[in-house]
């Protein structure tokens, strides 16, 4: 049972460390320092994937409505690049991990 919950733990604490590494305030900045030990501790690429892909969504959550506010656009461009950053970043993190 052990082997079956961790990589649903595994992603769940990367988008805590996200969360609470990235909040903007300075003291909390050194959690995420974890998230490298959690994408090395996964068991399989996909779980790699998804630890990754949960830490940068996570991280950049204020990502979109900055774009917005940033070219007084739609909240659409903002979204699309979001996911395009993450998407990039996944996709290194997964090819990466062995």
């Amino acid at each position: 049972m052990r082997k079956r919950w961790r990589g649903p733990v595994l992603i769940a604490l990367s988008i805590v460390v996200g969360t609470v590494g990235w909040s903007g305030t300075v003291l909390t900045l050194p959690v995420a320092m974890v998230f490298p030990l959690l994408w090395a501790k996964s068991p399989s690429r996909v779980v790699a994937a998804a630890v990754s892909g949960g830490y940068f969504l996570a991280a950049s959550r204020g990502l979109p409505q900055g774009v917005a506010t940033f070219y007084a656009a739609d909240l659409w461009p903002g979204l699309l690049l979001w996911v395009m950053a993450s998407a990039s970043f996944v996709t290194v993190h997964a090819v990466l991990w062995t």
